[in-house]
């Protein structure tokens, strides 16, 4: 095993997950490897998804590091990367000590290691990522087939049923990631204050975030949502992460609106804010409030025992009395990806702009889950007013921060510096 970080080059946060972390995620999911007479595992990651593909692989490794991870039920597991081995292995938190490269057929590699470990029959498991992620970023179709075809007398399944919730509890040091975020995003926010004056261009603001971050420790792959305005809708309409920086001065009575994450060990911490550049119409200022009630009403509810949708209710109580409606979840799980729960999302997949919720399977909320309170507000009216598109908001925002339920209510992860409410720059 390697050094660990510490002794040689600490990180800018000075935080590692440690070998009894591993222990622990290894020793729950042999359990369930033993329960359902699974002989192996084969955990797929991949830099999809905006990074969220490679979140089952890098619980299993504490690696950000594409390929597949063969895991038996008993014996040493073996990583299979596009990384030379050598490299690998010297990677500081490396918890995996048998790296190899796999490329370029990797669907050959984990063959030759099943015949190694003796499984030529009884159950294989494959993992990679579930829900709307899986359908662009689930375990690969041309390594199944390699898998199927040269090993016939093995039966593979589908492990991501009872392998999601093993990680939806999170311990005290999964905790720690999201606190160390937390901290880091206040530096965001004071490089959004310094830089965000009458004149500046949009790509200097996102510019400074992605700086603050980078300086603070965060993978340089920590999103950034960001959009500015005086009508602007939702950020995935208004402010998609991969578009270029602007030459849009920001004006007074502008907004800006953002949903910015810091990625730690792989954990993300996500953060939706407004700030407001002067003076903004009354229909703003009433969103703004709804936004703060409705955040507030989450913390107030939050406990372990209640549902789901005893948890949206009262969230969305306040939209509903001012008129309001919502255009993203209220809230979802968080970890080393968006996780269950979610409350239902408001789409619309239709031409004649029909609105459609999805709602996720009903969960009850257990102490140390981690949720992302991200109310939305949006008006009711329509962008363009045009009933033959599929339904967008005229305007509309988010406000929330991560929370994590305790035994006799929640806790607001950055409770010492971040309220729900939009910041006035000067």
């Amino acid at each position: 095993m390697t050094q660990r970080i510490e002794q040689r080059l600490p990180r800018v946060f000075g935080h590692e997950l440690s070998i009894e972390e591993r222990d622990r995620r290894w020793a729950l999911a042999r359990h369930e490897m033993s329960t359902r007479g699974i002989e192996c595992l084969i955990v797929s990651g991949f830099h999809s998804v905006l990074w969220e593909g490679q979140a089952t692989l890098r619980w299993f490794t504490n690696l950000d590091i594409e390929g597949y991870l063969l895991f038996p039920r008993q014996g040493r597991p073996t990583l299979y990367s596009f990384v030379p081995a050598a490299k690998v292995t010297r990677l500081e938190g490396c918890w995996i000590s048998d790296n190899r490269s796999g490329f370029p057929a990797f669907g050959e590699s984990l063959v030759e290691g099943l015949k190694v470990l003796e499984v030529d029959s009884g159950t294989v498991a494959v993992l990679a990522v579930e829900g709307i992620y899986g359908e662009y970023g689930g375990f690969p179709y041309a390594t199944m087939n390699v898998l199927m075809s040269s090993l016939p007398t093995v039966h593979f399944a589908d492990a991501m049923s009872w392998f999601a919730p093993l990680r939806t509890i999170k311990s005290d040091e999964e905790i720690r990631m999201f606190e160390i975020g937390a901290g880091i995003a206040e530096e965001m926010f004071a490089a959004v204050a310094e830089t965000a004056h009458e004149g500046v261009l949009d790509a200097e603001i996102r510019a400074a975030i992605s700086a603050a971050r980078i300086r603070a420790g965060c993978e340089p792959h920590s999103t950034s949502f960001y959009a500015q305005g005086k009508d602007i809708g939702p950020i995935l309409d208004s402010g998609i992460m991969l578009e270029p920086g602007y030459s849009k001065p920001l004006e007074m009575g502008d907004i800006i609106t953002a949903e910015l994450t810091t990625r730690v060990n792989g954990y993300e911490i996500e953060f939706n804010q407004v700030w407001v550049l002067g003076e903004v119409d009354d229909e703003l200022e009433r969103m703004f409030a709804v936004a703060k009630a409705s955040f507030e009403a989450g913390v107030a509810t939050l406990r372990a025992g209640i549902t789901q949708a005893e948890l949206q209710r009262a969230m969305q109580a306040p939209l509903d009395e001012a008129g309001f409606t919502w255009f993203y979840p209220f809230f979802h799980g968080s970890g080393l990806m968006d996780e269950p729960p979610a409350s239902g999302v408001r789409i619309s997949n239709y031409a004649d702009g029909r609105e459609i919720e999805r709602p996720y399977a009903p969960v009850t909320f257990e102490e140390n889950m981690v949720l992302t309170f991200e109310p939305s507000v949006v008006t009711k009216e329509r962008w363009g007013n045009d009933p033959t598109l599929p339904w967008i908001p005229r305007r509309g925002f988010a406000l929330g921060s991560p929370v994590v339920v305790t035994a006799d209510g929640c806790r607001v992860l950055a409770e010492s510096w971040w309220k729900p409410e939009v910041i006035r720059l000067t």
